[in-house]
């Protein structure tokens, strides 16, 4: 019996590594696609739009504030993906170290030179992508000036960038055992609302149990003229 709960607990785990692993490579493959279409989209909307030397400064500012807001909305997106690799790895690493297996997830390569990681292109694509729509809409300002402030937008930007991940991975421990701690509390207030439950309703039974009876009605005496008839109903 204790064999048979083992393979079962084993095989709940390897069902939960399985799908751990899935939702790590459609998040990865998801964040892949976006930092490889997003400098390309970039890049040839400035190109199309420059291409003539000609572009009025009613297309040229929308569609460079559009662009630099959609670049901002998919950087947060990507923060938002990488919190979520980060947590199915640390999952599947976890599992991995239970089921005594060495997986893709304890063994996955780290920074390369302690720099050069995963994170490096995202903290460098997004702040030139959007470096690139502020350019086109600052096009009809002066060459000497609209250079300056894009590379200084550039810079500070993947500066910012790089500051936001490093801040992000730094305090992840710490906001996970928060996160941890809140679900603990939670459980731990759903148990004793349930146990406050059961225990009011044991009460109740009991006191149900306590009732007395109800007096059960008397059988009413017969009617001597129909007891009668009903003799000589017999007789006949």
């Amino acid at each position: 019996m204790n064999g048979d709960g083992a393979d079962d607990s084993r095989a709940s785990m390897l069902a939960v590594y399985a799908q751990v692993g899935e939702n790590y490579r459609a998040m990865d493959d998801v964040r892949l696609r976006l930092l490889a279409l997003l400098p390309l989209a970039t890049g040839a909307g400035v190109l199309v739009l420059l291409g003539g030397h000609s572009v009025a400064a009613a297309i040229g500012v929308p569609v460079g504030v559009f662009g630099m807001v959609a670049t901002i909305s998919l950087y947060f997106y990507e923060l938002h993906g990488v919190e979520k690799c980060a947590h199915y790895i640390d999952r599947g690493a976890k599992l991995e170290e239970d089921l005594g297996v060495p997986g893709s997830f304890i063994d996955r390569p780290h920074h390369i030179f302690g720099v050069v990681s995963e994170l490096l292109p995202s903290a460098l694509i997004y702040p030139a992508s959007f470096a690139g729509w502020f350019f086109l809409a600052l096009y009809h300002v002066g060459p000497a000036v609209r250079s300056l402030v894009t590379v200084a937008v550039l810079v500070v930007g993947a500066a910012a960038s790089i500051v936001t991940i490093a801040v992000m991975e730094k305090t992840r421990p710490r906001r996970r055992a928060k996160l941890e701690g809140r679900r603990l509390a939670r459980a731990v207030v759903l148990l004793a609302a349930r146990k406050s439950l059961d225990e009011a309703l044991a009460e109740l039974l009991a006191h149900a149990q306590a009732w007395p009876a109800p007096p059960r009605r008397r059988a009413a005496a017969p009617n001597p003229g129909q007891a009668a008839a009903a003799d000589t109903r017999q007789d006949d």
